[in-house]
């Protein structure tokens, strides 16, 4: 899933983020789109930090870093996320 996450994201898939994310919002997905319309291109590398499974659903901490190249531009990004699949 995590892989997907990341494949959704730099392939600017919409679909393949739907696929991760089934329950994304018209809203979310109206700034996803956004998002993929203002970048050139971006790569995402995550990093698993935890992971629990709580009943149906695993939470997952993880720390993210996107190179992103907009207007010839290259900028680098980094943030933590937790995430319920």
């Amino acid at each position: 899933m995590i892989r997907g996450y990341e494949r959704a994201i730099e392939s600017k898939s919409i679909e393949l983020f739907r696929a991760v994310f089934p329950g994304l919002s018209p809203a979310e997905e109206n700034r996803l789109r956004e998002s993929f319309r203002q970048a050139d291109s971006q790569d995402v590398e995550v990093v698993i930090n935890d992971l629990r499974i709580e009943g149906p659903t695993a939470i997952v901490r993880l720390s993210r870093r996107d190179t992103i190249v907009s207007g010839g531009r290259r900028q680098l990004l980094s943030s933590q996320q937790t995430q319920r699949l």
